[in-house]
């Protein structure tokens, strides 16, 4: 019996090389490329730094009803259209509390 020759002339090798050939070059490029951006510099900072948020209001039934009344005293509209666009945070929190704007 003849044994399997496993050198350059088997067949396969050809392949198996350039398969191993362009391996070897994504590894490289790879490393490249890692080595490029741990380089590269970190980027800008923001000149001016974002505005503070607002506190978050915890709404309570009493505090939903002295809002209401205080928007009733100022001459502003009470309904459900007015307050969802004009104060969404009072309209979201009568809905959780209440369920709909007109229990409120």
């Amino acid at each position: 019996m003849k044994r399997a020759s496993y050198g350059i002339d088997a067949p396969g090798a050809v392949r198996a090389n350039v398969v191993l050939g362009v391996v070897l070059a994504a590894i490289a490029a790879a490393g490249v490329q890692e080595a490029a951006l741990t380089a590269a510099p970190a980027p800008p900072s923001r000149e001016k730094p974002a505005p503070p948020r607002k506190p978050r209001v915890e709404w309570s039934a009493e505090r939903i009803q002295a809002t209401i009344e205080e928007r009733r005293q100022a001459g502003k509209r009470v309904n459900v259209t007015s307050v969802r666009r004009e104060q969404h945070c009072l309209f979201l929190a009568a809905k959780r509390v209440y369920g709909t704007w007109e229990q409120a």
